[in-house]
């Protein structure tokens, strides 16, 4: 029995989800730069030193809590900093809604498909919110996907085949040995379409990030979902390329906004939805 109910669960998932978002600005920031996110740092940070503390990229004072409510705060400052008033990106209030949003979408669907337990399901829709987020964050801004996030992607599909009810000892083996078998089906279909296009197109679609996500998401996904996940990568990818090119008049864009979002809606449709369009 619930202790609480469903809308009070979920306003809790938007609200943990956007301080989680916070985490990521904070995060898709450092990655790409190499700045830690575990070092203890002083009041006033240099620019190549590593804090564990958020602070100004502009003046590099360390914020305070007042200077970190999510969304709130951006809007109070009117978009500034409070100690040189130099301007910070809406790109901190969008990357948390749009963290908050992922949240809460994974906690409706995910906890009704794989898990039984409501600590668990919050746990799942806040990691991959946060993990999706900073991979859409850093490819749209860098062109790559950090390994720590593919990485942290698989190992959380593994949590989450290891915590999931449904799943007897007996039936854990058979579960492992068929979601290993997916993940060499995605890591091949990954390396073909790369070497297909580099063959007959002379153009590298793939880069090794996004190779390590077909890999990642093979934890996630079975073959049924496979050409739901394809077909959307595929249409995600030339719509990101076509706005991409509009906005930068860049050739290459980055995939891995295309490949999240294939992923993010092949995970919430159901296994067969792509069969039933045949």
């Amino acid at each position: 029995m619930e202790l609480l109910p469903q809308w009070v669960i979920s306003l809790l998932v938007v609200l943990i989800g956007l301080v989680f978002g916070s985490f990521v600005t904070a995060l898709s920031w450092r990655l790409p730069r190499g700045i830690s996110i575990f070092r203890h740092s002083k009041d006033k940070v240099e620019s190549s030193d590593s804090s564990m503390r958020s602070f100004c990229p502009h003046c590099k004072n360390i914020l305070s809590i007042i200077d970190l409510i999510p969304v709130l705060s951006w809007l109070l400052t009117r978009g500034k900093c409070r100690h040189c008033n130099a301007t910070i990106s809406i790109r901190y209030p969008l990357v948390e809604i749009f963290t908050a949003s992922l949240a809460l979408l994974f906690y409706w669907f995910l906890s009704k498909s794989y898990i039984d337990s409501i600590l668990i399901d919050v746990f799942i829709s806040m990691a991959l919110a946060v993990i999706l987020a900073s991979i859409v964050v850093i490819d749209f801004e860098h062109k790559i996907i950090p390994d720590v996030l593919n990485i942290s992607l698989g190992l959380l599909g593994i949590f989450l085949i290891t915590s999931n009810m449904s799943v007897s000892h007996a039936d854990l083996f058979d579960v492992i040995k068929t979601t290993l078998f997916n993940i060499c089906i995605y890591a091949g279909f990954a390396v073909a379409i790369r070497w297909i296009f580099m063959v007959l197109m002379k153009k590298d679609p793939l880069g090794m990030g996004d190779i390590k996500f077909f890999i990642a998401i093979g934890y996630w996904l079975n073959l049924n979902q496979l050409p739901l996940f394809l077909f959307l990568s595929g249409l995600g990818g030339i719509l990101v390329g076509l706005v991409w090119k509009k906005i930068t008049g860049e050739e290459a864009f980055p995939f891995g906004p295309a490949l999240v979002f294939a992923f993010i809606v092949s995970i919430c449709l159901p296994e067969n939805i792509f069969q039933s369009f045949l």
